[in-house]
């Protein structure tokens, strides 16, 4: 099977990866796995009709970097940075990941924390480009159906948020998505994860947030957050739907409240592979941490005396992992 109804992978005789698209023109420049922009060469052109569409200067990858680069260097607004990051992403992804890779330590503060945070506030403001999947309550009886419509054949991994406690800023109803989006980015720039591998997941259950159900911009569904069997019931379809589609698939839980992260971890981690990145992501980083410190020292973990300050799922998670 294709890796997607749009293009397929494959290898020459010299067993050499090359994208086999099943698009041509206009269309395939609106898909950003497989847009080039100018630097689509001339052979290309002519074969995927695109000639015409494009400026006729043929661009290499570092001349469009050089290009994008100095546009980024102009804005100030660390939002701004963000946006115009997120919308190169959404219409090149490998000129995006190729300028991320390049200026990692300068662009990861601004793609993740700490402005992230104010992404997932002004989501529904700043909203441009469809990315990822949203499970909602409007079409939870729908899933399986739904998620046919996701264009890719071999996600591994998916992180999939409820927005009930978003970087230590609570709930963010539909917001939450850019977190999904965020953290996919730094497995593919950092990890080496395909982004065809990956899928950010809103988990849209409602929010509590008054001024989000009143804006007239917000993006989610419009009412109060699911609670108790309603709000499991929920979970279970999703997952179910998940294990049929993409039986392969990861999931990683990300910003759940505490009442629900320990609950959803343990309901779930035997019937999918998943895990929960602010209690087992952050407890795995702060054993590594100590390990190392420890070793420097010339001392043995059993013989520190801890005090963790906070008793959220991170805090926990620490406690479980230095236990």
């Amino acid at each position: 099977m294709p890796v997607s109804r749009y293009y397929d992978v494959k290898r020459d005789e010299r067993g050499e990866r090359y994208l086999e698209p099943y698009v041509s023109g206009f269309l395939l420049l609106r898909l950003p796995l497989l847009n080039k922009g100018t630097a689509f060469t001339e052979e290309e052109r002519r074969a995927l009709g695109l000639e015409g569409l494009l400026p006729p200067h043929v661009n290499t990858l570092e001349e469009q970097k050089e290009r994008v680069y100095r546009r980024y260097r102009l804005i100030t607004s660390p939002l701004e940075k963000h946006v115009y990051l997120r919308h190169l992403q959404d219409r090149n992804e490998v000129l995006f990941y190729a300028l991320l890779v390049d200026h990692l330590e300068e662009m990861l503060p601004i793609l993740y924390t700490p402005t992230v945070g104010e992404a997932v506030r002004e989501f529904s403001h700043i909203y441009r480009y469809p990315r990822g999947f949203t499970a909602s309550t409007k079409n939870i009886d729908r899933l399986e159906e739904a998620l046919a419509n996701v264009p890719l054949e071999e996600v591994r991994l998916i992180v999939a948020t409820d927005s009930s406690a978003i970087l230590g800023i609570g709930d963010q109803g539909y917001g939450g998505m850019a977190i999904s989006i965020g953290k996919l980015t730094l497995y593919t720039a950092v990890g080496g994860v395909g982004p065809d591998k990956t899928l950010p997941v809103e988990l849209d259950v409602g929010t509590d947030r008054e001024d989000l159900l009143q804006d007239p911009l917000y993006l989610g569904v419009r009412h109060k957050r699911l609670r108790g069997d309603e709000y499991y019931r929920f979970l279970d379809r999703f997952v179910e739907a998940v294990r049929r589609r993409y039986p392969k698939a990861l999931i990683q839980w990300e910003d759940f409240a505490k009442e629900a992260a320990f609950n959803v971890l343990e309901r779930y981690r035997k019937v999918v592979p998943s895990f929960n990145d602010d209690i087992q992501g952050t407890g795995a980083v702060a054993l590594a941490g100590v390990l190392s410190a420890c070793r420097l020292k010339g001392e043995k973990l059993s013989d520190q005396v801890v005090v963790i300050y906070g008793a959220g799922a991170g805090g926990i998670g620490v406690a479980w992992a230095l236990g």
